[in-house]
C-alpha cells in the first residue's frame, strides 16, 4: 500500500488557542488573515452544570481521490505519488478557484485570488505539530495508523479523507461528528 500521510488531530488535546493558524501563516509568509488550517469553536455542549467547549481544528483532508486534482482545469492541483499529499503548483494555477469550490472541507482558502492550502509543509516537520502547546496535531501515515478512537470525516462522495480526529469521550463520538460534518458542509462552522 502506498503512503498516505495526513494530520492527525486528538480531539481531547486541543485547548482552542489557535498557535497552529498562526504558527502556519507565519513560516508560508501568508498576509493576516489568510490560512491554510482552521479551528472550529464546538459547543457549548451538555447540560449545566456539565458545559463542555470543544475545538476542531482543520487542515486538507489530503483525500485518496481529491475534488480539487479533479476540478483544476490546468493540473495545478496534483497528487504526490511519493507521500499522498495533494499541493498546488502555483506556476500552473490560473486562479480560477475551480479548486476551492470543489472542496466540501473549505481547506483551501482563496482569499486572495490564488488557492492556499495545507501542504504539510512539503515534507518537512509542520509548523502546527511543532507549536501546539497541548500536542493536539501530528502528522504520520494513516496506511499504518491504527486507534480505535480514530475517525475520519464522513464520505459521501468517495473522496477518501486521510485526515484522523481522536475522539475518546462517548459525548464527543455521538454528538460532535455529525453536528461538525452537517455545520462544515452548510458553512455555519464559526472559525
Amino acid at each position: 500500500m502506498k503512503k498516505q500521510l495526513a494530520v492527525i488531530f486528538d480531539a481531547d488535546a486541543c485547548i482552542g488557542c489557535r498557535a497552529c493558524r498562526t504558527v502556519c501563516s507565519l513560516a508560508h509568509g501568508d498576509p493576516p488573515g489568510v490560512s491554510r488550517i482552521k479551528t472550529y469553536t464546538m459547543g457549548p455542549t451538555g447540560e449545566f452544570p456539565r458545559l463542555s467547549m470543544y475545538f476542531i481544528s482543520l487542515a486538507c483532508q489530503q483525500c485518496s481521490d481529491p475534488a480539487c486534482v479533479k476540478a483544476c482545469p490546468t493540473g495545478a492541483c496534483l497528487k504526490s505519488g511519493e507521500d499522498g499529499t495533494v499541493r498546488i503548483d502555483a506556476n500552473s494555477c490560473v486562479g480560477c478557484g475551480a479548486c476551492a469550490r470543489a472542496c466540501p472541507f473549505g481547506a483551501i482558502d482563496f482569499s486572495l485570488r490564488r488557492p492556499f492550502k495545507c501542504d504539510l509543509c512539503a515534507g518537512g516537520t509542520p509548523a502546527c505539530a511543532s507549536v501546539c502547546p497541548g500536542e493536539a496535531l501530528r502528522v504520520a501515515d494513516v496506511t499504518d495508523f491504527s486507534d480505535k478512537n480514530a475517525h475520519a470525516l464522513r464520505d459521501d462522495s468517495g473522496l477518501g479523507p486521510s485526515g484522523r480526529f481522536i475522539l475518546r469521550g462517548a459525548e464527543w463520538i455521538e454528538k460532535l461528528p455529525a453536528e461538525f460534518e452537517k455545520k462544515l458542509r452548510e458553512g455555519k462552522c464559526d472559525e
